[in-house]
């Protein structure tokens, strides 16, 4: 029994010494790892001090979503880079368009194009040799529509003949490209149309219905645009479609017989050729007292070469001798002279009216549609029937004047009547040569220091105008305002 425990307690014994053993190694083990580990922290602590000191260009790493937003933000400014260059359009004008409306009518032009988003580029000739090399020179600049107002309407077949070869729409801007089939399209107001209006405004104004029926005459003479404007010939058409009946029944006479259109054309529509042939007109024919009662022109500028030579011819403003006298631009001295109540009427056509038309007229060619006209069948150019758009004008008179002002075509300033060299009234005027015309310095007398007046210069008399009108100081030609 003894035997028996001590076995037992030396087995416990044993058991016990093995198992410390064991947990001995194992908490070694323990140890050592434990000592790698804090080795390998230190390894790793001063690897991120490495990482913490200070870089002379220190590197950011963006985050994925930083990333992507400079993705999205460096897209922008790639896309106004690539956006494409507006199309060119190109704008050919005669240099010697003076018309103090004229620039406006251009800006106009211009303004609408760059409003559909084209980018005009503006050339002006004094020659149509010079016009020919703007036309080759806007084509080399990839210019893809051209508007053109001719120099010389004859002159631009052979030139317009590389913008058609390469599709290029060829847009005639108030007077007609002629002789070519390089043109396309034509804006302008209908001068047929006008000369109708006009021949109405005759009708009505001077009673021609009335005199008719009372079988009486009327006097009339003609001056119209020039002899190589297409538009002046349609505006003399439409005005003798109207006036035609007239002179069939003897209540219209002409004493000069001049009423062929080649018989009234006044080349360039000059103001000084115009004076000059209604002068010798009315010496000729108007010399024991006949009254003219009507003088006709097909521009502002002859109407005002017409207002000269009556004056000249000593026949008065707001008298019963002076004439209806007609016109056409509504130019600005010409709204005076209606406020004068020298110009009877005129017709108006607003450059702006017409400007836009032809603006929108290219946007649609550009875009590849087709464009509406109003008219295909007047407009022949000598090659070919041109499509036309048409533009509306209106008789303006001493009644109606200050619509321009009030829709802002004028302003007052530059188109109501202005008082004379002696301070008067036009009602109150009486017209002076102006070679004989002194100005209000020499009028007003100065007095001497003593008080008393300067004695009075001795009168002399006027010199009697002479017979032929050479000796007139040339009147400058009028703005050249085609249909």
């Amino acid at each position: 029994m003894k035997m028996k425990t001590m076995r037992i307690l030396a087995g416990i014994l044993f058991s016990a010494v093995v198992m410390t053993g064991c947990g001995s190694n194992e908490a070694t083990k323990a140890v050592n790892e434990s000592i790698e580990t804090e080795k390998e922290g230190i390894s790793q602590n001063e690897d991120e001090l490495e990482l913490l000191k200070p870089t002379s260009e220190p590197e950011v790493t963006p985050t994925p979503e930083a990333g992507e937003d400079a993705e999205e933000v460096s897209e922008e400014p790639e896309e106004i880079q690539e956006e494409e260059p507006a199309v060119k359009v190109g704008v050919l004008f005669p240099e010697n368009v003076q018309g103090d409306r004229w620039d406006i009518n251009v800006e106009t032009l211009c303004s609408s194009l760059m409003d559909y988003g084209y980018e005009p580029i503006v050339y002006r000739a004094k020659s149509s040799e010079e016009q020919e090399a703007q036309i080759g020179e806007a084509l080399a600049v990839d210019a893809k529509a051209l508007i053109i107002t001719p120099v010389r309407a004859y002159a631009l077949d052979e030139a317009l003949q590389k913008a058609k070869e390469e599709s290029i729409p060829v847009i005639s801007y108030d007077e007609l490209l002629m002789d070519t089939d390089g043109v396309n399209y034509y804006v302008t107001y209908s001068s047929r149309s006008m000369g109708e209006k006009m021949g109405d405004t005759i009708i009505q104004k001077m009673m021609l219905e009335d005199a008719r029926k009372n079988g009486t005459s009327l006097n009339v003479e003609f001056l119209m645009g020039s002899p190589d404007d297409i538009d002046a010939l349609f505006f003399y058409n439409g005005v003798m479609e109207k006036l035609q009946e007239y002179f069939q029944d003897g209540t219209l006479v002409c004493p000069s017989g001049k009423t062929a259109f080649s018989d009234v054309a006044i080349m360039r529509g000059d103001q000084n050729s115009a004076y000059r042939e209604l002068f010798d007109r009315l010496q000729t024919f108007y010399a024991d007292g006949t009254k003219a009662d009507i003088i006709c022109t097909g521009l502002d500028s002859l109407a005002a070469g017409a207002v000269e030579a009556l004056k000249e011819s000593q026949i008065m403003p707001q008298t019963e001798a002076w004439p209806f006298i007609s016109g056409l631009g509504c130019e600005a001295e010409a709204v005076r002279s209606i406020a004068k109540e020298e110009q009877t009427a005129s017709l108006f056509m607003d450059s702006r009216t017409l400007a836009q038309e032809c603006a929108k007229l290219t946007d649609t060619c550009l875009k590849g549609e087709t464009p509406e006209v109003n008219d295909y069948e007047t407009f022949d150019n000598g090659r070919k029937i041109v499509g036309t758009v048409t533009c509306e004008a209106q008789v303006i008179d001493a009644d109606n004047y200050q619509m321009l002002i009030d829709n802002g075509y004028y302003t007052a300033e530059e188109v109501e009547p202005e008082l004379n060299v002696y301070g008067s009234t036009p009602e109150e005027k009486s017209y002076v040569p102006e070679e004989n015309r002194v100005s209000e310095e020499e009028i007003n007398t100065d007095e001497t220091p003593d008080g008393e007046q300067e004695a009075e210069p001795e009168k002399t008399e006027p010199e009697e105008p002479e017979a032929e009108p050479t000796g007139k100081p040339a009147v400058q030609s009028g703005p050249r305002f085609s249909l």
